[in-house]
């Protein structure tokens, strides 16, 4: 039997853009001998601190899930040219797709005491679509992801792909994707350390205030614009 009473149990989320992109705005030319083709990015727009609180039996048994918890903005941008009006000069540079990440890269939760911690496994989430994407060429999406170290291997979270043409141009203002949280929900989409529902991880975790840090990262896809990471 595990004994809640008077027991917090605690996380809280700090959630950062990585943008992988080479440059924003396409409309506006760069100065001479520096590359102003396409741009990819997102755009925070709510949810940045998220937290959960484990105070009753239910929560333990159950998990907490949190729906549409955090907000974001796409932006995708094929720009023809410094002046918009001839082609990239760098084959394949095209975006025909991006992918969303939901990484971290931290080892592991962390307590306010040092010495508790849980695995990134316990937190999931999935991306929907919340608004726009007119012509939508999304091919993963309300999947659930658990958090992982970049790389990560479970893969993305959310994905457009329309290879191998160009997508379609997406602005933060009217195409937008949400985030739903999952800690310590059954059935997890993979293999954890840490018992799913809590409630089972009899010995498996201490009462404490976790923290982690994520990242959403966004990957442009196209012939020639590779991060290492994925």
């Amino acid at each position: 039997m595990i004994l809640m009473r008077h027991s917090i149990f605690v996380f809280a989320i700090f959630s950062m853009n990585q943008v992988f992109g080479q440059c924003s705005p396409c409309n506006d030319p760069a100065p001479v001998g520096i590359i102003d083709y396409n741009s990819a990015r997102i755009s925070m727009l709510a949810g940045s601190n998220v937290d959960f609180n484990f105070q009753t039996i239910s929560d333990y048994k159950n998990g907490i899930s949190k729906t549409n918890s955090t907000i974001m903005g796409i932006s995708i941008c094929n720009c023809n040219s410094e002046g918009g009006t001839s082609p990239d000069p760098i084959a394949g540079s095209t975006i025909t797709g991006y992918s969303i990440y939901f990484d971290t890269d931290d080892a592991e939760f962390t307590g306010l005491n040092p010495a508790n911690s849980l695995p990134l496994c316990a937190l999931e989430a999935s991306a929907a679509v919340l608004a726009g994407f007119a012509a939508s060429a999304v091919t993963i999406a309300g999947t659930k992801v658990a958090l992982d170290q970049i790389p990560n291997a479970s893969g993305p979270i959310f994905q457009e792909d329309n290879s191998p043409l160009q997508i379609t141009d997406r602005f933060w203002t009217t195409d937008q994707i949400s985030i739903d949280y999952f800690m310590g929900v059954a059935p997890a989409s993979g293999p954890c350390a840490l018992a799913v529902p809590l409630i089972d991880a009899a010995g498996g975790y201490v009462p404490d205030s976790y923290y982690v840090t994520v990242s959403f990262t966004l990957v442009p896809e196209c012939t020639v614009c590779v991060d290492p990471a994925y």
